[in-house]
């Protein structure tokens, strides 16, 4: 992979290989400054191992979680923000939609979970670490019915992980995903996007559905998630290092999203099946 600076964003150009273009990579994604978005030259599909954050794809917003998938078109500039002391895994899989005639695939960008299209991921992996004389022709029809699947989902605008056009909140939406951790003032998000607060909560509830602080306690909570999904850390530890400055305001919080406490959310959670194909270490 070769990157080179474009006037606006960064372009990664995949160095595909003309009579198999298709490869994959595991990668750990922790913050990234959203003047670091970036394009390739084909298009690109995501699985999201563990972690959670936002994608920042074109000027819209797609808040993700562990199992989201990611379509990315080729030539859209996009970029995915997780904390630092909590990255994202990923397996990044980069192809030529136009040498697999795969002409069904979404006209737009797209995230979405489906487990269809995860259970086609992982078949689609498996085949590409597969050696023999049918792994081409497999992953040939693996590749057209995930674009199948991927375009009816779009085609039924199964888009409720999307956000409206977030440009004029993007610098506090970045702002957030850093800083979650800390108490955050509704001014200071304002003032990081140029408006008053009355303006910027408006406009920040027509855009996302949800107040600032709604928002914000939103994502404290994925984080709540992947620290009693993945660590031993005690509840109160948790919820502090999420954002949450009283436990009974977490678990408050908890129950109402889930219904359930955190301790039982923890003791319920079934492990998922990793993927069983065995790739490079993640980069």
């Amino acid at each position: 992979m070769q990157n080179h600076m474009s006037d606006a964003y960064i372009y990664y150009q995949e160095n595909l290989k003309e009579e198999f273009p298709i490869y994959y990579v595991y990668w750990s994604q922790s913050f990234r400054d959203k003047r670091d978005l970036h394009y390739h030259n084909c298009a690109e599909l995501g699985l999201c191992l563990k972690g959670s954050g936002i994608f920042f794809i074109d000027n819209q917003i797609y808040p993700f979680q562990r199992n989201t998938i990611s379509y990315i078109e080729k030539g859209h500039p996009h970029i995915a923000q997780s904390p630092n002391d909590f990255p994202s895994e990923w397996i990044f899989i980069f192809f030529d939609p136009t040498f697999w005639k795969l002409t069904q695939l979404p006209p737009n960008s797209l995230l979405t979970i489906n487990l269809e299209c995860s259970q086609l991921l992982d078949m689609l992996l498996q085949e590409l670490s597969e050696t023999d004389g049918h792994s081409r022709a497999c992953v040939g029809h693996l590749l057209f019915l995930l674009s199948v699947k991927l375009g009816r989902l779009h085609s039924i605008k199964d888009e409720t992980m999307l956000f409206a056009d977030c440009s004029p909140i993007s610098s506090a939406i970045s702002y957030i995903s850093q800083h979650y951790q800390e108490e955050i003032h509704t001014n200071t998000l304002a003032s990081l996007c140029s408006f008053s607060t009355g303006y910027f909560n408006q406009l920040f509830r027509s855009i996302t559905g949800l107040s600032p602080k709604g928002y914000i306690d939103s994502i404290r909570l994925m984080a709540a998630e992947n620290y009693l999904i993945n660590t031993s850390l005690p509840i109160l530890e948790l919820a502090q290092q999420s954002g949450f400055h009283s436990l009974s305001s977490f678990n408050r919080f908890f129950l109402k999203r889930h219904g359930i406490s955190p301790r039982q959310f923890r003791n319920n959670y079934e492990k998922p099946d990793s993927c069983k194909v065995s790739g490079p270490d993640k980069l």
